[in-house]
C-alpha cells in the first residue's frame, strides 16, 4: 500500500478525470503551517489574499469561470470574513471532485469544515476562545489543495 502523502505525487500528470476538467501544475502546494501562521501574525491580512490566490487557482485549473477571487475577496471584506468560511468548504467540495477521480477511496473533508468553521463562528458570537476550530479548518483546507497540486507530480 502506498503512504498517503506519497499516492498523489505517483500519480501520472496526464490521468483522466472523468466529467471534471482539471489542468495539473496550476495549484500551487503551500506550507499549511505557514498559510495559519501568516494568517495570524498579520491578524488575517495574509487570509485574504490566500483566498483569493486559491480561489484564482482553482478557477484557472478547472476552467469553472463561475469562481471568481476578486468578488469573494469583496464579499469576504464586506461580511467580515464570514463568506469565506463558506468559500472554504466550497473549495473543498471542488477538490473532491478531482481528487476522488485519482483516488476512489479520497475522503470529502467539507462537512468537517463546514462544522470547523461553525464552531468558530458560535464560539465568536457568544464570546468563547474558538479560534482554533477557524486555524484547524484553514490547515485542513490547505492541505486538501497541497494534494490537488501533487497531481502535477
Amino acid at each position: 500500500m502506498i503512504p498517503v502523502d506519497q499516492q498523489y505525487q505517483q500519480m501520472p500528470a496526464g490521468a483522466p478525470v472523468t466529467g471534471v476538467r482539471y489542468t495539473p501544475g496550476i495549484v500551487k502546494e503551500r506550507s499549511s503551517i505557514m498559510v495559519v501562521v501568516l494568517s495570524m501574525v498579520t491578524c488575517g491580512v495574509y487570509w485574504f489574499y490566500w483566498m483569493y490566490k486559491v480561489t484564482a487557482e482553482i478557477r484557472d485549473a478547472t476552467g469553472d469561470d463561475t469562481l471568481n477571487p476578486g468578488m469573494d475577496l469583496l464579499l469576504n471584506i464586506i461580511t467580515c470574513s464570514m463568506w469565506g468560511l463558506y468559500t472554504e468548504y466550497l473549495h473543498v467540495q471542488r477538490v473532491h471532485q478531482i481528487l476522488v477521480h485519482y483516488d476512489p477511496h479520497h475522503k470529502d473533508q467539507g462537512q468537517t469544515i463546514m462544522i470547523l468553521n461553525i464552531v468558530a463562528v458560535a464560539g465568536a458570537w457568544l464570546g468563547g476562545a474558538t479560534g482554533i476550530a477557524a486555524i484547524i479548518a484553514t490547515y485542513m483546507v490547505q492541505e486538501e489543495h497541497n494534494k490537488l497540486a501533487r497531481i502535477a507530480g
